[in-house]
């Protein structure tokens, strides 16, 4: 039995509600823990799964080592076990949608939403890692996104569990082939890097709306993971900051010695690209020796410069010796002051260009932002987005039926238009009858926030 009917009571526990979702290897229900009272999601492995008793072993012990995770990020899991033919795991019930129902949605995603959920997918990943679970199907097909914003990782551990113990596979799970690592595709040797892929891939689907691989069968596609070429998100869509565009370029490298060496690591550098987007921080190590020449050309130029000056040598055709020898002296004289006095008014004048760069570049380095179309999304998330970049964030409630409270309904600056820092944009959020903005008080004090 695999399809279960409305009502059905498992283990006398766990009654079953309506089919939430369907993968390549288990239906999964909303189902109410009559002990608890609780709302909860159950796992129900499809017929072909059930009686493979290796993958069985595997998938309890992969679903054991999981149900020790506890992070917000990560679904967790509850309880497992069998009813008869019937194997299941009960976990935590999520009342969002799937990271690919989203980007099929939108199309696309904008690239600090893209950075923002990549980065609580890396709070879960680096929590797991450093348990020794590693995922090993990261897709957005298990990204679940609650209506808060908030980002729940599920189906940890259940990749190894189907790559080992089954031979093959049915459709919705050899689709994960779009975000197999190269090493995965081998057959080799996988560590926390392979999901660092996995996690590159995602990113490069939610930023341009579709995989970087694609092809007519599985096999051409596993393929290109080995010997293909991505195409940089920049060059797909050039609005893509360089930044975020090196951030996935790192992560998708088919060397796992050339990619971020573990998820915290890449967190790290997602957090300065989300301060500093538009800074290139990869070196392109084809053309590295020819920026280091073009780099240090003009001090060569300085260096040769003072050299030829200070090295100019008098010379004098024959006559009276007692007067060539004073000519030669009062010429290197004339020349050696010459080069002091030249050295000074150079380094003056590098001094002074100096200074003037640095002020220039000063008064250039303004932070600008680009205003996006905020129109329903959950104006907190904006918010925080906006006041990231030094743009001063001004909200004011308006009652409307078409949006749930809390959601961006209008906005003082219209999408397209350039912000500098310190400028301000006012948001209109939606609210019902009464509703007022309350500042965020969250660390400080009560003697603080009294005053």
């Amino acid at each position: 039995m695999s399809d279960l009917t409305e009502g059905y009571i498992l283990n006398n526990r766990y009654e079953i509600h309506e089919k939430v979702g369907e993968g390549g290897m288990s239906f999964v229900y909303r189902a109410i823990d009559l002990e608890s009272g609780n709302v909860v999601a159950v796992k129900i492995l499809k017929k072909e799964f059930c009686y493979d008793e290796e993958f069985i072993k595997r998938f309890r012990n992969e679903a054991t080592a999981a149900q020790k995770l506890s992070h917000p990020n990560i679904v967790s899991i509850y309880d497992m076990g069998n009813d008869d033919d019937i194997q299941y795991i009960v976990m935590e019930y999520i009342d969002g949608l799937t990271l690919d129902k989203l980007i099929k949605a939108k199309k696309k995603l904008p690239w600090r939403n893209t950075l923002k959920i990549t980065a609580q997918i890396l709070s879960a990943v680096e929590h797991a890692h450093s348990h020794n679970i590693i995922h090993r199907d990261i897709k957005p097909l298990n990204i679940m996104i609650t209506e808060e914003g908030v980002v729940k990782l599920t189906d940890f551990g259940i990749a190894r569990a189907v790559s080992s113990a089954t031979k093959s596979a049915a459709s919705d799970s050899a689709g994960s082939v779009h975000y197999l690592s190269p090493e995965q595709v081998r057959g080799g040797f996988v560590d926390e890097r392979s999901d660092i892929y996995s996690i590159g891939i995602t990113m490069y689907e939610m930023i341009t709306g579709s995989v970087p691989y694609d092809g007519d069968s599985h096999v051409s596609i596993a393929l290109k993971h080995i010997d293909g070429k991505i195409k940089p998100p920049h060059e797909v869509d050039p609005t893509i900051p360089y930044g975020v565009n090196d951030l996935i370029v790192l992560a998708t490298r088919k060397e796992t010695n050339k990619r971020f060496q573990s998820a915290g690591e890449m967190y790290e550098r997602l957090l300065k690209v989300m301060k500093n987007p538009y800074v290139s921080f990869l070196v392109d190590y084809e053309n590295a020796e020819d920026e280091m020449d073009m780099t240090v050309a003009p001090e060569e130029e300085n260096i040769t410069l003072n050299g030829e000056s200070s090295g100019v040598i008098a010379e004098e055709n024959a006559g009276e010796e007692k007067t060539a020898m004073v000519r030669n002296v009062v010429l290197q004289t004339i020349t050696y002051l010459t080069a002091v006095i030249v050295s000074i008014l150079v380094l003056i004048f590098i001094v002074s260009r100096h200074n003037m760069v640095r002020k220039n570049f000063t008064n250039y380095n303004i932070i600008q932002y680009k205003v996006e179309n905020y129109t329903g999304m959950l104006a907190s998330t904006v918010k925080e987005a906006v006041e990231s970049c030094g743009i001063r964030v001004e909200q004011e409630l308006v009652e409307n039926d078409e949006y749930p409270a809390g959601y961006v309904i209008d906005q003082s600056v219209q999408a397209g238009e350039i912000l500098q820092e310190e400028d301000s944009i006012t948001l209109s959020v939606s609210a019902k009858e009464g509703s007022v903005i309350v500042d965020d008080y969250s660390g400080k004090s009560f003697q603080a926030v009294g005053t």
